[in-house]
């Protein structure tokens, strides 16, 4: 199986990453204050937000989740 490249068929085993897709991860200079254990995985988000009956509650917990965010750094656009 290949993809087609001006009618030419390339072997996945031949397909390369682009450069610009080649991006290394910037590893953070903050210490978090969290152990690992106080850390909420994808799987415990997930479990959470299927009991809150309120979609704005299940939006707002999903983006702090998201953005590892708290409260306070997200602007929720109330104070015009």
């Amino acid at each position: 199986m290949g993809t087609i490249q001006s009618d030419v068929i390339i072997p996945m085993e031949e397909w390369n990453t682009p450069p610009f897709l080649k991006i290394n991860e910037k590893k953070t200079k903050r210490i978090s204050p969290y152990l690992q254990t106080e850390l909420w995985k994808k799987d415990d988000i997930l479990f959470i937000t299927r009991y809150e009956p309120y979609k704005r509650n299940k939006a707002i917990l999903t983006l702090m989740w998201d953005l590892d965010a708290r409260s306070h750094e997200i602007k929720f656009g109330l104070d015009r």
